[in-house]
């Protein structure tokens, strides 16, 4: 019964958000109290303990950072300057366009962002060289989950990283030398 509840819950957010053109996290988050509070038995400290805080600052701050970049141009002049820098040679614009999604993401951005800030630029450039959208739009995906494998130390990274390993017990330590069962967390 409570997983028919959870499930109704879910369809009443996509509908209100629908019908009354919400924001559909603001009426899920909403919804999160109404049902844990009065329906599961929950407190509100045990409901907000599982809102991740430090990842909403994460994606506020990075929105804000690349919104400025690009309201003042300077994400139009680097890719102008990637661009640029294939000399007219068109096959190469959709790369361009992959290392610069891999190259931003890498870097700590996450990969929405990089995508909303990128897929627009790329999709004005593939009209412009009379490339297809599609193969400019799958670059910078692409460039995208690439640069959120990097091994570089970002926040994002790094946040995922530690909730996976924490998550399962399956996970090598770094200090072993083989998978550890839950059974023999010890190393030897």
């Amino acid at each position: 019964m409570q997983e028919l509840v959870a499930v109704s819950g879910l369809v009443l957010i996509f509908g209100l958000s629908m019908w009354r053109n919400i924001n559909m996290g603001a009426v899920a988050l909403v919804v999160a109290f109404l049902l844990g509070v009065l329906y599961f038995g929950q407190t509100a400290s045990d409901i907000a303990s599982g809102f991740p805080g430090s990842l909403l600052i994460t994606l506020l701050g990075v929105t804000y950072l690349f919104g400025m970049a690009r309201a003042n141009g300077t994400i139009d002049q680097i890719v102008g300057r990637a661009v640029g820098a294939v000399r007219g040679r068109v096959a190469l614009v959709p790369w361009v366009f992959f290392i610069l999604a891999a190259i931003i993401t890498g870097s700590g951005a996450l990969s929405a962002a990089t995508n909303a800030i990128l897929i627009p630029v790329g999709l004005a450039f593939a009209q412009r060289y009379r490339i297809n959208p599609l193969l400019v739009g799958l670059c910078i995906i692409n460039g995208t989950n690439a640069g959120g494998f990097s091994p570089s130390p970002s926040t994002t990274t790094s946040w995922t990283v530690s909730w996976i390993k924490s998550a399962s017990p399956w996970i090598p330590d770094s200090s072993s030398s083989g998978l550890s069962s839950p059974t023999s967390l010890s190393t030897p």
